[in-house]
């Protein structure tokens, strides 16, 4: 992307949105008549902004980018209003929304504050493994990061580790 290591982000800033298959229609068009499952947000950041995106899913599998909005953190905010022209433009999910997050508490109390308890909210299973493995000392990474991904769920992972030892906290 010509200009952005030197900090000329605007003739870049048009090529972003495109590499995500975004565009102005894709980002404003109405969302409803479609079976709206899931809902995943996250944040990527670019520079010194972020970007919260939006990708919902379809009852058949169907992974559909509804829109983005720049902000300077996954801010509660800024993450509700965005939820809310979802909302407007026609997403709703028959049940309430199934939401996957990556963890940030803003995005979290997002949700809470547009859907509260109809959302049901899943972590991201890649950023968890992900925050887990950062804590790891660097020659143990690789394997777990392999365990935590073949690992079905947390008490299979507890039954391949074997039983649990306690210490007494001093």
């Amino acid at each position: 992307m010509g200009g952005l290591a030197c900090r000329e982000y605007e003739a870049c800033a048009e090529a972003v949105p495109a590499a995500f298959g975004l565009s102005r229609s894709t980002v404003s068009r109405r969302l409803d008549g479609e079976p709206w499952i899931a809902l995943f947000l996250d944040g990527k950041r670019f520079a010194e902004d972020a970007l919260v995106i939006a990708v919902g899913v379809t009852s058949t599998g169907t992974k559909v980018p509804l829109g983005f909005v720049q902000t300077a953190t996954e801010n509660r905010a800024t993450c509700a209003a965005f939820l809310r022209r979802l909302i407007e433009r026609g997403f709703a999910p028959a049940d309430g929304p199934l939401v996957v997050l990556d963890g940030a508490k803003g995005l979290r109390a997002a949700v809470e504050d547009v859907w509260g308890a109809r959302a049901q909210v899943q972590r991201c299973q890649w950023h968890k493994r992900e925050n887990v493995v950062g804590h790891l000392p660097k020659r143990a990474k690789v394997a777990w990061r392999r365990r935590l991904q073949a690992t079905p769920s947390s008490s299979a992972l507890c039954a391949s580790i074997g039983p649990a030892t306690t210490s007494p906290i001093a």
